[in-house]
């Protein structure tokens, strides 16, 4: 048998290859719309409403303060007057991380009830079963389990006859199976209670980010006749956040006679706290003051040193290496600024800079110890909380 470490140390630039490869003969599997791999990704009908009810693009300004005054008023309603929030990032097959560190918080005791959870890419796997409450852990336990996932990175040079490496009907299959109609009702149920689920997605016609309000989207599953296509929609959303462009297909979105596509969320952000049209606005409404962040980050951020040998390959992989945790860094910044700016604070949890990580790597006995170390590091997000100075509340 292959050492783990030896899989680890080339798979990665194989990917590489593969791709640059693929990508000389892509002619073949490019994109032609709107026919796209959509298998077990239902669509929306075109008798359900506009899809603009339920989202918002990310840099504009006057969009992102509609959505922030309705959110208000529903808070203001349901007397809440700060919000406990919660980003989970990017990372593929790493994912299993951030789902330990949730049901390791829920087995201390002391995970809080979420005003705002958002999600990008695997984060907007995990992020429906975190805002629906602890009850929905074992969910989470199954899916980032479930030797079902090494199904996601089967059958490669699919670019030859579609436009990714890897056909999009396992993941949308396995979102049907976790995405139940239950699952809406619990969402709607913390809806209307005043809190959001945010779900991130790129729009590569327009590449602007695209914010979808998934709570909003559940309660009108409960709207006469809205059942099957607000469910459709919401497991649309959730696909298209995840699919990793170049390794999973695009999503077609369909809106009217129009149709965008829709692709994973963390091409433009690694997770979600504001929109970017927000980024220097100051909360003086109490009903949305910030009172306590957290980040769960799927990936390593800080920088590792390791020298570099090789060819082209290995200098294009330690460059999107250095780039993924560079771009990660800068948006925790960010939100430190945010926070800091509200006098609130910030914690996050993220995968040691030193370990081997590979986000296509779905073998079970890899998930299921990056769901333990998640499991033990949820200590990340709650140690010196409540009494750390804010200079030294984020690591």
């Amino acid at each position: 048998m292959v050492d783990q470490s030896l899989r680890l140390k080339f798979r990665q630039p194989l990917l590489v290859i593969m791709i640059t490869f693929e990508l000389m003969l892509s002619g073949c599997g490019s994109l032609r719309r709107p026919m796209i791999d959509t298998v077990s990704t239902p669509q929306p009908t075109r008798e359900f409403a506009s899809l603009n009810r339920f989202r918002f693009v990310a840099d504009n300004a006057q969009q992102s303060m509609a959505f922030m005054q309705a959110w208000e008023a529903d808070r203001k309603k349901a007397g809440r007057t700060s919000i406990t929030a919660l980003a989970i990032s990017g990372g593929g097959a790493n994912g299993a991380f951030g789902a330990g560190v949730l049901v390791g918080w829920s087995r201390s005791g002391t995970r809080p009830d979420f005003d705002l959870v958002t999600g990008v890419s695997t984060g907007a796997l995990i992020a429906p079963l975190a805002f629906a409450g602890k009850y929905w852990d074992p969910r989470l336990i199954r899916g980032y389990r479930n030797v079902g996932a090494t199904q996601l990175t089967e059958r490669g040079l699919g670019m030859l006859a579609r436009p990714s490496l890897y056909s999009g009907a396992p993941l949308a299959a396995i979102i049907e199976h976790y995405t139940s109609a239950a699952l809406l009702h619990a969402v709607a149920d913390q809806h209307r209670l005043g809190r959001r689920l945010l779900v991130a997605t790129t729009n590569l016609d327009t590449q602007e980010t695209h914010i979808w309000d998934m709570g909003a989207i559940a309660l009108s599953a409960q709207e006469p006749g809205n059942e099957h296509q607000a469910l459709a929609l919401f497991r649309t959303i959730m696909t298209a956040s995840a699919s990793v462009p170049g390794i999973f297909p695009p999503i077609p979105i369909a809106d009217g006679n129009t149709s965008e596509i829709h692709a994973d969320g963390g091409v433009n952000v690694p997770f979600l706290l504001l929109p970017e049209a927000l980024v220097q606005w100051q909360i003086n409404q109490p009903s949305l003051m910030p009172g306590k962040i957290f980040i769960i980050i799927n990936a390593p951020m800080a920088p590792r040193n390791n020298q570099l040998s090789g060819g082209a390959v290995a200098i294009m992989g330690r460059s999107f290496d250095s780039l993924s945790r560079a771009n990660l860094r800068m948006h925790v910044a960010m939100a430190t600024a945010f926070a800091h700016r509200h006098h609130v604070q910030l914690r996050y949890a993220a995968l040691p800079s030193d370990l081997d990580t590979d986000p296509l790597d779905f073998e079970a006995a890899r998930m299921a110890g990056l769901f333990d170390l998640g499991v033990a590091r949820y200590t990340d997000l709650t140690q010196g909380l409540s009494d750390a100075p804010l200079a030294e509340s984020v690591p």
